[in-house]
């Protein structure tokens, strides 16, 4: 359960978050960039939109508590790169990766 430290550069990212509440925090924080930018629900951004958000993202601009959003978009990218089934559904949006 905790408490977590930053691990050494061996042991990689260390968070209290398993990967399934990690991808919905990601996600609410996509899509609450998105609301706060664009008035409107990630999945309904233009792609420019989409990957403006993103690129904060990857920067580790997002606000999120427990990790860090560019680690965050380390595991989306890899999950989609690697086709992985990765559903998540929150409060406003449904969104699946590699369906």
């Amino acid at each position: 359960a905790g408490p977590h430290f930053k691990g050494a550069p061996t042991q990689g990212y260390q968070t209290p978050l398993v990967r399934r509440d990690l991808f919905k925090q990601g996600i609410l924080a996509l899509n609450n960039a998105a609301q706060e930018r664009f008035k409107k629900d990630f999945p309904q951004l233009s792609g420019v939109e989409q990957d403006q958000i993103l690129m904060d993202c990857e920067a580790g601009k997002l606000p999120t508590q427990g990790f860090t959003s560019d680690y965050f978009f380390s595991l989306l990218k890899n999950a989609v790169r690697a086709r992985m089934p990765t559903r998540c559904t929150t409060a406003t949006t449904t969104w699946m990766a590699g369906a």
